[in-house]
């Protein structure tokens, strides 16, 4: 199934606002990460250390089911001062 990702901070500078991904409806975390990974090699790094979460909820635990309606987002750490 086709989701889209919204993205924030360096991701976004990255790859764009929103980006659509493949995957299946269960899912893992580390699947939709590297699906987000292929897209540009460079943000690895970043995605593997971002918070996923669905429907505004982050999401905590390995295996995800996702539903075509779900609104999903990458959020990578940030620091600021």
């Amino acid at each position: 199934m086709e989701v889209t990702i919204h993205v924030f901070a360096y991701l976004r500078e990255r790859l764009g606002a929103t980006l659509t991904v493949d995957l299946p409806a269960e899912t893992t975390i580390a699947a939709l990460k590297e699906a987000v990974s292929a897209r540009d090699l460079l943000v690895a790094d970043t995605v593997a250390n971002s918070r996923v979460a669905i429907n505004q909820e982050f999401i905590n635990g390995p295996a995800i089911k996702l539903h075509p309606s779900d609104e999903l987002a990458l959020i990578p750490p940030v620091s600021g001062g």
